[in-house]
């Protein structure tokens, strides 16, 4: 679907200010028309792939914050967008520093905890994609509008059910150039480093030619082993940790925002897929989306953010990750 950009940013907002559920509890098996709803719109053609800096973007952008303002979420700091610059990079057999700077904007929302511990989580994923590669739209619905879908039940879940810890919320943008946004606001006198216990980093939780969601960094940090192993035992997927070593095939741990945090010493967790056929490519679309996997997979992500939350002060000691 192509269309005006402006007319369908209203059409989008509407749709989703009127999605907002009411208070209660969620239903066992996650499902949320809103969260569905801002998928299938963040990888729409009239998009045009959302990269950065782009119109597409910036109804991207808008589109977010809506939600977010529809469920209650405030916004970190007084605002939602925090801007920021960077040089930005090149695709191609090697990456290559532009010399111009480029500007971005990180979206930042806050859900204040129960507890008087001054604890927070940082529950992270990237809203850009790459735009148009050689004439052709790369919409991203898998990468990553499927994990602002996570990012988006996880604050349903906690709009309604107060954490015990504070919970930022963060939709990164420039993940696709060099994760600039995650290593601009790692930098951000904004973000108060030494109260960050963890990143919970979302990026690619829809489909899966395999169907297991995979959690990246329980070996690089030991003590998340348990959580994992807690939630996967009644997980609505199959759900296994991975990918975090080099004795991996594929090793994770470098290869989305959630990197940012590991080199700062703060533990992680990221939440994957295996790499499909539309991976960076033009058929990344909403409709390859299997709907009925990607709700079990959502309701697995919300439960580990709950038992994240619960587990934040056994993860406050000085952290060393294991090679």
């Amino acid at each position: 679907m192509t269309g005006n950009i402006p007319s369908y940013a209203a059409l989008g907002l509407a749709v989703l200010a009127a999605a907002c559920s009411p208070a209660g509890a969620p239903a066992p098996d996650f499902e949320s028309q809103a969260v569905q709803d801002l998928v299938r719109m963040l990888s729409d053609d009239a998009l045009a792939g959302r990269q950065s800096g782009s119109p597409g973007h910036a109804v991207a952008q808008e589109l977010i914050i809506a939600r977010w303002e529809a469920l209650g979420i405030a916004p970190f700091q007084e605002r939602y967008r925090h801007p920021f610059s960077y040089g930005g990079v090149d695709f191609g057999t090697e990456v290559a520093l532009r010399p111009q700077r480029k500007s971005g904007t990180n979206l930042l929302g806050w859900i204040p905890g129960r507890s008087d511990r001054d604890l927070i989580m940082v529950v992270s994923a990237h809203y850009d994609h790459l735009g148009s590669v050689d004439g052709e739209i790369h919409n991203g619905a898998d990468d990553n509008a499927s994990g602002v879908g996570g990012l988006m039940a996880i604050a349903e879940h906690f709009s309604q059910h107060k954490p015990d810890h504070g919970i930022l919320l963060v939709a990164f943008d420039a993940e696709e150039e060099g994760l600039a946004g995650a290593r601009s606001l790692i930098d951000d006198p904004v973000l108060p480093r030494d109260r960050v216990a963890l990143n919970l980093n979302l990026d690619m939780i829809s489909r899966n030619d395999r169907p297991v969601l995979y959690a990246s960094g329980t070996r690089r940090w030991p003590q998340l082993q348990p959580i994992v192993a807690q939630v996967a035992s009644g997980a609505a997927v199959t759900f296994e940790p991975g990918f975090d070593t080099a004795q991996d095939e594929d090793d994770w741990t470098l290869q989305s925002d959630h990197a940012v945090f590991f080199r700062a010493g703060i533990p992680h967790l990221y939440l994957g897929v295996a790499d499909h056929p539309d991976y960076h490519g033009p058929g990344d679309d909403y409709d390859k989306i299997d709907v009925d996997w990607f709700n079990r997979s959502l309701t697995t992500t919300v439960s580990l953010a709950i038992a994240l939350d619960a587990a934040l002060p056994d993860l406050t000691s000085p952290q060393v990750p294991a090679p």
